[in-house]
């Protein structure tokens, strides 16, 4: 039995980056932002407006729906088979961007905030009420029978882990989550020097699946770890504009809290598989 990393060297399916505003875009804010189209075409060419979905009433005597709103605005880069490598969204009251093509943390977080930026300069300022960083690992069980091994994955001492893990059969869900009040340690040496709230959730889940084209089927661990930081007193988002921001800084910690999370939740095979302790 081998278990391998999606992805070879790394494990990350996706990364997503979003802000959430108290106020959502306004009409004229998404065609501000739809003006950003020039700008970004050439790292996200492919674009749409986003409308608010349509709904049914049952007792109108005609099929003939009122226009929808333009509730967002959608960049996007796309592969050849039509998924997403990279997205930019401004939808109601957030701005989200999602990676599906990471390389390392410097370099997308990088991305991310050019993004952020672009969209804050070209609608004027408003409030951050919450940031969220959301990382989705995905391992590969290969030539494994009905009960795969797991501690070729996970350390069984692992304090998120439950005392009965090493018993867990091929398919299984472990769901867990947490509040940590905030300033404080959010892991071993980190802080965060914000009033608020950090949400942690931790989401394992191993399944099987068919491989397409194939009588065969693999089985797959994924990993989802979320974490949402919930401002007590918001903050303009123009500070977003300056490269080194509290922001900014925030969402650097969130990645150091995933690491550390990992850390403590993998073997030491895996880890050093996905390379987890080399530099950013």
């Amino acid at each position: 039995m081998r278990i391998e990393p999606v992805h070879g060297d790394h494990s990350i399916d996706e990364v997503i980056f979003q802000l959430e505003f108290d106020e959502p875009w306004t009409p004229s804010d998404l065609q501000k932002l739809e003006r950003l189209v020039p700008q970004l075409r050439n790292e996200l060419p492919a674009f749409r407006r986003l409308e608010q979905p349509a709904t049914v009433d049952p007792t109108a005597l005609s099929s003939v729906s009122a226009p929808r709103a333009i509730v967002g605005v959608e960049f996007a880069a796309l592969r050849r088979d039509g998924t997403y490598e990279w997205r930019f969204q401004c939808l109601f009251n957030t701005a989200t961007v999602n990676c599906l093509s990471y390389t390392r943390w410097t370099k997308i977080a990088n991305v991310a905030r050019r993004y952020f930026g672009a969209a804050i300069a070209a609608t004027g300022d408003r409030n951050i009420r919450a940031f969220l960083l959301q990382y989705i690992d995905r391992f590969l069980v290969l030539d494994a029978d009905s009960r795969p091994e797991w501690s070729e994955l996970f350390n069984f001492e692992s304090m998120h882990l439950p005392r009965d893990f090493k018993e867990r059969g091929a398919i299984w869900h472990l769901h867990q989550g947490w509040y940590l009040d905030l300033p404080g340690e959010v892991a071993p040496g980190r802080t965060l020097d914000l009033k608020g709230k950090l949400l942690e959730r931790l989401h394992l889940d191993s399944g099987r699946r068919s491989l397409p084209g194939t009588s065969d089927s693999e089985y797959f661990v994924r990993i989802d770890h979320f974490q949402r930081c919930e401002l007590e007193e918001p903050i303009r988002a123009h500070v977003f504009l300056d490269d080194q921001n509290v922001v900014t800084r925030g969402f650097d910690t969130l990645h150091d809290i995933n690491k550390y999370r990992l850390d403590v939740l993998l073997s030491t095979s895996a880890k050093q598989r996905i390379g987890l302790h080399d530099s950013s």
